[in-house]
């Protein structure tokens, strides 16, 4: 009997402390000082050759962190270099064999040419002495002989005048020829040779990855492989942090999180040492109710149940990593930003126009490589995986010009299309078969109410490695209204297509290929508020024709991307097939008093039409996505003046 009131009263004591804890958290609360994370990849499959780095240790920017070994590189580098050496010697062979040639053609028509030539002066002489004794015999006619019509000698020599033109033209057209294959590089040879050069570059590219060098300074942390392991592609072998935190992830009792908004004041305390307190900033909220970790919780095995909330860090901070902290709320809750709290909240939140945005794990900075130039004002809006490069393919709202990158968001090369012109708004990009890769303008009007033909493009390129061509455009829009006009509006897709200057309709920012059809997304208008996604047929055929067959044209779903918690409701901006799967990418903002939160979300339209979230991106814009072999890449537009980002997921459901 005793042991139960003492059961009982150690309940009782227990709740209370519980209970006093939760009422305290109105304006107390406790979190886990966290930070950003890079990690430590490589694009193809290789051995660990000289790993100089151990977890703890200290890096700064351009150190070697690890050497890596490739074989087949080494190989197809020694293999590419003696068929160059080859080529190079075949080529040189063959401009000597031409010239030789050209030389002797020569050689015979001249012979020739002086041979008529001759033949010709002779004529010309005797028909000069026989018409001067012909003249000297009064009976005959002179007048009969000299007509070209009827003197032999006159049409013999016209016929040799003419074959010296033919041959001296016949000459010229041969010897240019030759000069047109010795001087451009024609013949199959050149062309072979330059393929050869263009693969051995790639190969030396893909060897210099083989040094991997800190991108800045930080502590290495996980490393996941030692030396003589072999590594697949895109697979984790170390990671490196910052120095200390950057963040701060608390959880708040789910009664009394409505405490807490976005932009608030906190200050965060180190519960070891009491001097080290500091301000920081709440940039993001969970809509979600979690269960508190163990090492949170007042009392270990009870249960509590609350939200996240994630505080942004100055950079001169003492905190410790994974360090246990206090967070005190100073000035009230922003009423004006409560409705905000429906977003779905993994990414920091920064206020408009602030300069200094934080990155949670796994989103990091896309850059030139060696920094050769600022990658400001790249506006990353889509990405296509290129296979057989390992490479991605990256496009920037108002460039005309493609950029190449590799798994590390590393830009390689900027490439500029002949004949491309100008395109605006660039918004989407897929690759279908046979090499074509397909862009896509947004056919958004401006703000000024103009919708002018450089955004109306939709444009196919060809490509072969890294070599790209322009294969075909129409101005898609355009297009598409003609084919409504012959499908009606009983198509059900029709209205979609009808330009708003003043709503600034349609907004079309998601392009996929399946199934020899190309797949379009809306981002604006909404049907009922449901997002539309419109399929054509027989994609190639909108090219060779310049047209769109009304046929062709269907709406092929409607999607709900409405939030139920908040009410929010998603707008698509990228759409992607893997397989059966059709993945979505999503944004949407909410603007008030001049402060403008984006909310980002990752859906998956399965083969069996069930739409599910995958992940959620508080505070950026996901505006691409690709496959690799074994990840999923999504990049981040965050306007002309930041640096745009990416992330990588597992590929998985």
């Amino acid at each position: 009997m005793k042991l139960f009131y003492t059961v009982l009263i150690s309940l009782v004591i227990a709740l209370t402390i519980v209970t006093i804890n939760i009422r305290r958290e109105s304006t107390n609360f406790y979190g886990i000082a966290e930070t950003k994370e890079m990690v430590i990849s490589a694009e193809f499959g290789v051995e660990i050759k000289d790993m100089r780095i151990t977890p703890g240790q200290s890096v700064k920017t351009g150190d070697t962190l690890m050497e890596m070994r490739s074989p087949e590189i080494d190989l197809k580098i020694s293999e590419y270099t003696h068929l160059i050496n080859e080529m190079e010697t075949r080529s040189k062979t063959q401009a000597n064999l031409s010239k030789s040639e050209l030389r002797q053609i020569k050689t015979e028509n001249e012979a020739r040419f002086i041979e008529i030539l001759s033949e010709l002066q002779q004529l010309q002489s005797q028909y000069e002495i026989n018409r001067k004794l012909m003249k000297q015999l009064r009976s005959i006619n002179t007048e009969d002989y000299g007509s070209n019509d009827s003197n032999p000698t006159l049409i013999r020599i016209q016929n040799l005048k003419r074959e010296l033109a033919r041959i001296d033209k016949s000459n010229m057209i041969l010897e240019e020829n030759l000069r047109s294959q010795i001087s451009f590089g024609v013949d199959p040879l050149q062309e072979m040779l330059k393929q050869y050069k263009d693969q051995l570059r790639l190969y030396n590219e893909m060897k210099q990855k083989l040094f991997i060098i800190a991108p800045n300074d930080g502590i290495i942390g996980a490393i996941h492989y030692r030396k003589g392991e072999m590594v697949p592609a895109f697979d984790s072998i170390a990671t490196i942090h910052s120095k200390s935190p950057s963040f701060v992830l608390g959880y708040i009792h789910e009664n009394i999180y409505s405490s807490v908004s976005l932009g608030q004041t906190v200050m965060v305390h180190s519960i070891t040492d009491k001097n080290n307190v500091l301000q920081g900033e709440v940039i993001g909220i969970g809509t979600r109710i979690v269960e508190y970790p163990i090492r949170l919780r007042i009392v270990q095995d009870y249960l509590m149940w609350g939200r996240e909330v994630t505080i942004k860090l100055p950079s001169d901070n003492n905190f410790l990593l994974g360090e246990k902290v206090r967070i005190s709320l100073v000035d009230k809750p922003r009423k004006n930003l409560n409705k905000l709290n429906g977003f779905s909240t993994t990414h920091a939140a920064p206020r408009k126009n602030s300069t200094d945005s934080l990155s949670l794990p796994a989103i990091r900075n896309i850059t030139w490589f060696n920094d050769i130039r600022p990658s400001v004002g790249i506006e990353a809006s889509g990405v296509q995986y290129l296979a057989d490069i390992q490479k991605f393919l990256l496009i920037s709202d108002e460039s005309e010009n493609l950029f190449l990158i590799d798994s590390n968001g590393v830009i390689n090369r900027e490439i500029q299309i002949e004949g491309m012109g100008e395109a605006s708004d660039l918004e989407g990009i897929t690759a279908g078969d046979d090499g074509f890769i397909y862009l896509l303008c947004s056919q958004n009007p401006t703000k000024k109410g103009k919708l002018p033909d450089k955004r109306k493009r939709l444009i196919r390129l060809h490509r072969k490695g890294e070599e790209f061509s322009l294969s075909g455009e129409i101005k898609f829009i355009d297009a598409l209204a003609e084919a409504a006009k012959k499908a009606g509006p009983k198509a059900g897709w029709t209205d979609l297509v009808k330009v708003d200057l003043v709503k600034r309709t349609p907004d079309i920012e998601g392009i996929a290929f399946k199934d020899n059809s190309l797949f379009f997304s809306f981002k604006a208008p909404l049907v009922n508020d449901s997002s539309a996604i419109i399929r054509i047929k027989n994609a190639n055929s909108i090219f060779e024709k310049g047209s769109i067959n009304a046929e062709d044209v269907s709406l092929w779903k409607l999607l709900n991307l409405k939030d139920d918690s908040s009410g929010l409701i998603y707008h698509i901006s990228d759409i992607q097939f893997d397989n059966d799967n059709l993945y979505i990418l999503s944004v949407a903002t909410i603007t008030s008093n001049d402060i403008e939160v984006s909310s980002g979300r990752l859906w998956v339209l399965t083969g069996n039409d069930q739409l599910k979230v995958i992940d959620n991106y508080h505070s950026l814009k996901p505006e691409g996505i690709s496959f690799s072999n074994q990840s999923i890449l999504i990049t981040f537009d965050n306007g002309s003046d930041k640096l745009s980002q990416f992330t990588t997921l597992k590929r998985s459901l």
